[in-house]
């Protein structure tokens, strides 16, 4: 993200995520230019950073709590999906090399949680954490990436199947303008 980015993102979505201590922070476009940048802005209160990517806007609350859970017992838990078609291993030109069945492989998802001491480990060398480091978790199919109006068509259907809370409406005018 440049500097114009960067504001404009503060502009619209800071004021909704301030009340949660979300921090928006501008890098490098690369993921671990981003988890390097961030590293210093951790607060010494925090004992773990959750990695997420802005572009997976449904991600059930059962996968976060499960997400968190692990957490506890794990320095770096990531969120993964099975891999449903077989893959195709090509070559610098595209020529086909390998195919490989989707039972060996999965997706990785967000978000993900890191220990902080693991998160800074990461940063420092600049380098994400090696897989047999990580606890994969089994994340829902409904934590989807929008890659475009299809995707996002995809998410507000899935968000509206949510089932809507209940709120109690307030008894009377002086009720609701308690404070």
């Amino acid at each position: 993200m440049d500097k114009e980015e960067i504001e404009e993102a503060k502009r619209k979505y800071g004021p909704h995520l301030s009340f949660s201590g979300v921090k928006i922070l501008g890098s490098g476009v690369k993921w671990i230019e981003q988890i390097h940048a961030a590293a210093d802005k951790i607060s010494p209160e925090a004992t773990h950073v959750i990695l997420h990517d802005a572009a997976r806007p449904a991600v059930p609350y059962s996968d976060i709590e499960a997400l968190m859970a692990a957490a506890e017992k794990h320095d770096a838990v990531t969120l993964v999906s099975p891999t449903r078609a077989t893959l195709v291993e090509v070559d610098e030109h595209g020529h086909p090399m390998a195919y490989h069945f989707s039972s060996r492989f999965m997706n990785v998802l967000t978000p993900q949680v890191y220990s902080k001491e693991k998160f800074r480990e990461m940063a420092q060398a600049q380098r994400e954490v090696h897989p047999s480091a990580t606890t994969l978790l089994k994340g829902s199919d409904l934590n989807i990436r929008v890659r475009g109006s299809g995707d996002a068509g995809l998410a507000k259907t899935m968000m509206n199947m949510l089932p809507k809370p209940k709120v109690k409406p307030p008894s009377s005018p002086f009720e609701e303008a308690q404070w």
